[in-house]
C-alpha cells in the first residue's frame, strides 16, 4: 500500500475519527429511547441492555470516571499528533478509530450527567454464552472502535509499519531524509558514509 501525502493524512484521520464518532452517537441515541423498555434479543449469544457506565471501557472502573475522562482527552491529543507524523494510511485509520471511540465516550463523560466529566457512558451490546453462566461486561460502538483500533495497531507495529515520516536523517545523497530513522531506511549506510569521508586534519587535507 502506497504511503499517504502529508496533506491527506489529516483527511483520512479526521474521516475515520467523525464517521466512528457519529456512528456510536447515533447508535446510543437509539438505545437510550429504545432499550428503556426492555432488552432485544438479537442471536443466541447476544442482545442489547441498556446501561449506564461511570467507568472505563466495558463497564470498569466505575469510581474512577472524572479521572478517565483527563486521561482520554490527553490521549486524543497524543493519538492526533502520532497519526499526523505516519506514512501508512492504515496506521492513520486506525489511530482514527481509536481516537473516535475515545472521544465518543467523552462525550458521553460531558454531557450525559452532573459536574464536570462525570456523566455516565451509554452501554448496549451484551454477549453472553448459550447457558448464561458468564457474560462479558456490556459495552458499546466505541468501545469496539477501540479495541479493533488497538489490535489493527499492534499487528502494524509488528509488521514494523510505525514510520516517523518527519524525523530527518541521511540518505545516500547526503541529504537530510526521514527514512533511514524511521525503521524505512539502512541503518549501516550511515556508518559507511562516516568511514568513506575523509576526516579534516589528515595527511590528505595537510
Amino acid at each position: 500500500m502506497s504511503d499517504v501525502r502529508p496533506d491527506g493524512r489529516l483527511g483520512l484521520f479526521v474521516a475515520v475519527f467523525g464517521l466512528h464518532t457519529l456512528l456510536d452517537q447515533i447508535t446510543k441515541i437509539w438505545a437510550v429511547e429504545r432499550l428503556a423498555s426492555g432488552d432485544i434479543d438479537v442471536v443466541w449469544n447476544m442482545r442489547f441492555h441498556l446501561a449506564r457506565n461511570p467507568g472505563a471501557s466495558f463497564s470498569l472502573g466505575r469510581s474512577f470516571g472524572p479521572w478517565f475522562g483527563v486521561v482520554a482527552a490527553a490521549m486524543l491529543v497524543v493519538l492526533f499528533v502520532i497519526a499526523m507524523r505516519q506514512r501508512s494510511p492504515l496506521l492513520v485509520g486506525a489511530l482514527g478509530l481509536v481516537s473516535g471511540g475515545v472521544f465518543g465516550n467523552l462525550i458521553d463523560r460531558a454531557v450525559r450527567g452532573d459536574g464536570v466529566l462525570n456523566g455516565e457512558v451509554i452501554d448496549f451490546i451484551e454477549v453472553y454464552d448459550l447457558y448464561k453462566s458468564w457474560d462479558w461486561p456490556v459495552f458499546n460502538i466505541a468501545d469496539a472502535g477501540i479495541v479493533c483500533g488497538v489490535i489493527l495497531l499492534i499487528l502494524l507495529s509488528l509488521r514494523g509499519d510505525f514510520d516517523y515520516a518527519d524525523a530527518p536523517t541521511t540518505d545516500r545523497s547526503g541529504s537530510l531524509s526521514s527514512r533511514n530513522v524511521a525503521g524505512t531506511g539502512d541503518p549501516s549506510s550511515l556508518l559507511d558514509r562516516f568511514d568513506a569521508e575523509p576526516m579534516y586534519g589528515t595527511e590528505r587535507e595537510r
